[in-house]
């Protein structure tokens, strides 16, 4: 028994130790009263709102401790048992600030990348409304309490009389406090201002990082929830199929039930055909009838395939996924019946894309004249046509060639007649078809301000310079891509026939019809002539020309000698990108590189001054110390200069007295001629020579005439060409780089561990361990 008793005698010593250094000086700390820990005062606590708390998590006690504690019970200091919890390691929440709430009141709001897209939870507090402080369930503690790891650990080592702080931050602090750091009110922002900062941080929500990002934002604040809320279900990024399925199902809840309206955030849809509409979740389709009838401000809905992406390859593959009926129904709404029932208003949309592959194989176009008659359809704005070829491109046996050029124009016209049907239309895209000829340009509405042509084989330049010039004056936008048979020449009537144009975008790669044939040449002679002089228009904000091959040297410098001469007139533009391919000797390819990359850079590129950094945010300092500062500094100057001029000029003095021996004039004549073109330095007062002023003129005479310097050459140059300055990027791109579908580059031929590649040792041929040849 005395060993026992001394074994705990041992054990309150520290713990006596402790409390004597924690209790203030004169103060004697009182030990609380042995009590015994029932399995009732530990199992259940009353919760201070009279609900019975289930019996928290017991912690781990080793076996020597267990064993100490049935030996004996009366020696020990029990602890007074809490509402939260008996011996856990929970810390208490502090609490929170005002305008901010606990992540823990919304635990609910985590997005789950895998699973939903349920935001919602409806037992929060509104962020509209102030946050409820959390009701405390014990009395508030000055000190937060030690966990009983660190209070073991305690014991085992002393404790320290005072924390140690270098003496250098301690002086830096009281000769020069710290400044504080300038914080934006990010809280006082509106919240349409907020949601615009969201939308551009994110943009674009196309990856799991962006998402995870939007989420955590709305997490920081109650100012910072809506508007990051909105910016995700703006357009919500439906990454897989447990995500789309989950909000269809939150938003077919009753609005009252919920945080939010999520419904009328949402306002554009991009639906994947491949990953979300053509396959099932849990054995259901993707509901879209639900999913539209529920959003009353959807303005875009986009169904996309990655059939239609670059190469282009699979244009003839049949899709199982049709556009169902119950998507027009969903679209053009139902009508009000009788009774209490009320009906469902039409989504007005704004843009929409029509895939050929996606229609029923009995709908025709004029089917797709009729929608757009409809209220759904009517206020189209933006409209897209995939893959729409002639009739006679998938005829086998052409027997009329008179026939097959009927049935092509009557299904252009159809085509032509389906676009006009929609009087507000502004912005077309058409890709991967034959039907844009000479016949549908001549038919396109002169309400377009947007034109996209991608893939379009059938487009030449002389017809469509004639659409420029009938029906392009309203075209602000213009995009080029991947047309083999358009080249460069309506760039001879664009600043006359597009007035208005800002942005010009041309991209003449090409692609391969078929995967094991080299089809890709261009179908024209040459991209440019030296006659065809580019004319730009002055409204021009953005030009981006790549690929551009098959011309020679004399019409590059045409074509480039026409951008710097247009220079005056093009006072809006801000971006420049051209990438050209010459097939000429290399040094000639150089030289012309060298020229002209230089002089475009001169003329346009824009002299920009780096910001200054974020840590310079600070108040402005008192302009009266700044004065006082700049004229001590002066004045110790000054001194210090009237100090060395006294000492130069005794020395001067004492020198010249030396100098006038006869017999040391030789010396210093030869050490005069020596040291003519440096000024003498005062370091040894014995070799100092002074130099007058008219032996420096002699010596800047007999000196040669130099070449003028860089500097006086580029001031020379660029008086001879007008100064733009006002692009923010310039990109000159010159070389004899053929153009392929896919460049590959250093990461192509690397492992999928790169970090493999980067520690692998070379072979040496010394290792022993290693059998058998080096590869």
């Amino acid at each position: 028994m005395s060993s026992e008793s001394s074994s705990n005698r041992r054990e309150l010593r520290p713990r006596q130790a402790a409390e004597s250094r924690a209790a203030p000086a004169g103060v004697t700390t009182p030990r609380a009263a042995p009590t015994r820990v029932t399995r009732s005062s530990a199992g259940t606590q009353a919760n201070p709102r009279g609900a019975i708390s289930a019996p928290p998590p017991q912690p781990r006690i080793s076996t020597r401790s267990s064993t100490r504690a049935n030996r004996s019970h009366s020696n020990k200091r029990a602890v007074s048992p809490t509402p939260l919890s008996v011996g856990t390691r929970q810390s208490k929440r502090s609490r929170p600030q005002s305008g901010f709430y606990d992540e823990d009141s919304d635990s609910d709001l985590g997005l789950d990348l895998d699973l939903d897209l349920d935001l919602d939870n409806a037992s929060s507090a509104s962020p509209q409304s102030p946050v409820a402080d959390p009701q405390p369930t014990t009395p508030r503690r000055s000190t937060p309490r030690t966990p009983r790891s660190a209070a073991k650990t305690a014991k085992k080592r002393p404790a320290r009389s005072h924390q140690f702080t270098p003496l250098k931050s301690q002086t830096a602090t009281e000769e020069a406090p710290a400044e504080p750091a300038i914080i934006p009110d990010w809280l006082s922002l509106p919240y349409f201002v907020l949601v615009q900062i969201f939308q551009y941080a994110s943009a674009p929500l196309n990856d799991q990082d962006s998402v995870s990002w939007l989420l955590a934002t709305s997490r920081v604040c109650r100012t910072f929830l809506e508007p990051a809320l909105t910016a995700l279900y703006q357009c919500p990024p439906l990454l897989t199929r447990p995500m789309a399925h989950n909000l269809v199902t939150l938003l077919a809840r009753d609005p009252s039930t919920t945080k939010f309206n999520y419904r009328v955030k949402v306002e554009k849809l991009r639906i994947d055909v491949e990953e979300i509409a053509a396959k099932a979740f849990r054995g259901q389709q993707l509901d879209l009838k639900t999913l539209i009838t529920s959003l009353p401000r959807l303005k875009v809905l986009d169904f996309s395939h990655p059939l239609d992406l670059p190469p282009y390859r699979r244009l003839d593959d049949n899709l199982r996924w049709h556009y169902p009926d119950a998507l027009f129904e969903a679209l053009n709404g139902t009508p009000p019946s009788g009774g209490a029932v009320d009906g469902i208003p039409p989504t007005k949309l704004t843009g929409w894309r029509w895939n050929r592959r996606m229609m029923e194989p009995d709908m025709d176009l004029a089917q797709i004249r009729s929608l757009h008659l409809k209220p759904a359809f009517a206020s189209l704005k933006k409209l897209c046509f995939i893959n729409y070829q002639v009739p006679s491109l998938k005829a086998r046996r052409p027997e009329d060639a008179e026939e097959a050029l009927a049935q092509d124009r009557a299904f252009v016209q159809s085509f032509a007649d389906a676009i006009s049907a929609l009087p507000d239309l502004e912005y077309l895209s058409i890709e991967s078809s034959t039907v844009v000829n000479e016949d549908l340009l001549a038919c396109l509405p002169e309400s377009i301000k947007t034109l996209e042509l991608l893939n379009c084989w059938e487009v030449f330049s002389e017809e469509f310079a004639s659409y420029l010039l009938s029906r392009g004056h309203k075209l602000e936008h213009l995009s080029l891509h991947h047309n083999q048979s358009l080249n460069l020449g309506f760039l001879s009537v664009l600043g006359t026939a597009c007035p208005n144009l800002q942005t010009l975008s041309v991209d003449l790669k090409n692609f391969n019809h078929h995967e094991f044939y080299h089809d890709s040449d261009p179908n024209y002679e040459d991209v440019l002539t030296v006659d065809q002089i580019p004319k730009w228009p002055e409204s021009l904000e953005i030009i981006e020309m790549r690929n551009m091959r098959k011309w020679t040297a004399e019409a590059a410098e045409v074509f480039f000698q026409s951008l710097v001469d247009s220079a005056p007139r093009l006072p809006k533009l801000r971006h420049l990108a051209l990438k050209a391919m010459l097939d000429i000797p290399f040094r000639q390819r150089s030289a012309i590189r060298d020229k002209w990359a230089a002089k475009l850079k001169r003329v346009f590129l824009r002299k920009q001054v780096d910001p200054r950094p974020f840590f310079t945010l600070r108040p402005k300092p008192n302009r009266d110390e700044e004065k006082a500062k700049k004229a001590a500094a002066k004045t110790r100057a000054a001194a210090k200069l009237s100090g060395t001029a006294n000492s130069a000029s005794r020395r001067s003095n004492r020198l010249a007295e030396q100098f006038s021996n006869p017999s040391s004039r030789s010396s210093s004549v030869g050490r005069d001629l020596r040291q003519a073109r440096a000024k003498p330095s005062y370091v040894e007062p014995d070799t100092d020579v002074e130099v007058s002023e008219a032996d420096e003129e002699s010596a800047d005479e007999s000196r040669p005439s130099s070449a003028p310097t860089p500097a006086s050459q580029d001031t020379q140059a660029e008086s001879d060409f007008f100064r733009h300055g006002m692009c923010e990027s310039v990109d000159i791109q010159l070389d004899n780089q053929k153009p392929r579908e896919r460049t590959w580059q250093m990461e192509d031929f690397m492992d999928e561990n790169a970090s493999d590649d980067l520690s692998d040792e070379d072979w040496s041929g010394d290792r022993e361990d290693v059998a058998g040849y080096a590869w």
